[in-house]
């Protein structure tokens, strides 16, 4: 439903409003202000993004996770892309992308979604037994229940180990490896 929405509707809508647009304004104004608004729209996505960046290092420098800098550089370089795109309504969409209060909003929305998703995901999990070869029977790690199954990361001795387990890759769909070429 939304690619039918992004595909066909869209366009069709961004030229029923560039006509009007073109009817009300003359063609040549028009046709000035989708050119002036990609311009822009290009210019403000290298700028914030480099902003960005640096604040999203700052925080790792400072030994915190940036997520509300990363958050607000993909609403940033998401109204950027709209505004690069032709049309008056990529156009109003991208500007309200780019006004803080309007990202103030969708930040925790954001958030909230991607851990619905955190809580629906596998995570397969590669340790180490601390000789530098693998933990025997190492598997995966589900946010759901807040762990790995009983055993089913272990050394050797039987003992559990996922004290030095790290993350690899993420799969929504089940257990399926994971790796390069895959």
């Amino acid at each position: 439903m939304v690619v039918v929405l992004v595909f066909l509707v869209l366009p069709l809508a961004e030229l029923a409003v560039f006509v009007a647009g073109a009817h009300a304004f003359g063609l040549p104004a028009a046709f000035a202000a989708l050119v002036l608004s990609s311009v822009a729209g290009a210019v403000l996505v290298k700028h914030r993004g480099l902003l960005m960046w640096r604040r999203v290092n700052d925080e790792f420098a400072a030994g915190r996770v940036p997520t509300t800098e990363l958050l607000d550089g993909a609403w940033v370089l998401a109204g950027g892309a709209l505004l690069v795109i032709p049309g008056f309504i990529t156009d109003a969409l991208g500007i309200l992308l780019l006004l803080p209060p309007v990202r103030a909003v969708l930040r925790p929305l954001a958030l909230r979604a991607m851990r619905r998703r955190a809580e629906r995901s596998s995570v397969i999990v590669v340790g180490s037994s601390g000789t530098g070869g693998p933990i025997p029977g190492a598997g995966w790690f589900s946010p759901a229940t807040g762990g790995f199954p009983r055993g089913d990361v272990v050394d050797a001795s039987g003992r559990e180990r996922v004290a030095d387990a790290r993350v690899v890759g993420l799969d929504v769909d089940g257990p399926r490896a994971l790796g390069p070429g895959r």
